[in-house]
């Protein structure tokens, strides 16, 4: 997919694997975070854009099968954050940084269970509970929702109604230029 960062090839040091990836230059969503932080509110279309492309990625990287196979890997990212979304200079969308990614059913996955950035863990995935692509739509959610309201909202509590109350709190500060953008 367009917006997934391309691997280019698997490097060994000191007898632990990873990879290579593309250079991409350009800024990611946390230094679009800071600037909100300074007044500079993306146009909404910037930012459904932005959620869009992201959940196209996700969405490949969950059911698209590899050209070897009929079965897709069932990727999971597990670290949707500002951080990992970078746009390049021509206004492109790329996911980066599937390190803890799992694939599941195929044995793939880095085995860092506890591993990721908890303030963006869909509630499930708080609880310990099965992931699925919800949790990472979940985070692109929490994403755009920090760049529109100009901070991460805090969802401390492991109730769901508790957590909905604070959902909908923090909806209510999405800016009305924004507001249409995301469902109140």
């Amino acid at each position: 997919h367009r917006a997934i960062v391309r691997v280019e090839f698997p490097v060994e040091i000191g007898g632990r694997f990873g990879l290579v990836m593309e250079y991409i230059p350009g800024l990611d969503l946390a230094d679009l975070v800071a600037m909100r932080d300074r007044g500079g509110l993306p146009p909404p279309r910037a930012l459904v854009r932005i959620a869009a492309e992201v959940a196209g990625a996700l969405d490949v990287a969950w059911s698209r099968a590899p050209e070897e196979s009929t079965r897709p890997l069932r990727v999971l990212h597990r670290d949707i954050k500002p951080a990992n979304i970078r746009l390049t200079r021509d206004g492109e969308v790329k996911v980066l940084d599937f390190g803890i990614a799992r694939a599941l059913g195929v044995g793939l996955g880095s085995g860092m269970d506890g591993a990721g950035t908890p303030a963006y863990f869909a509630p499930e995935r708080k609880r310990g509970l099965h992931e699925h692509p919800g949790s990472d739509m979940y985070a692109t959610g929490l994403v755009i929702l920090q760049i529109a309201i100009g901070r991460l909202p805090s969802f401390p509590s492991q109730d769901a109604r508790a957590h909905d109350a604070a959902v909908q709190d923090a909806l209510r500060e999405v800016p009305a230029s924004h507001a249409g953008i995301i469902p109140l």
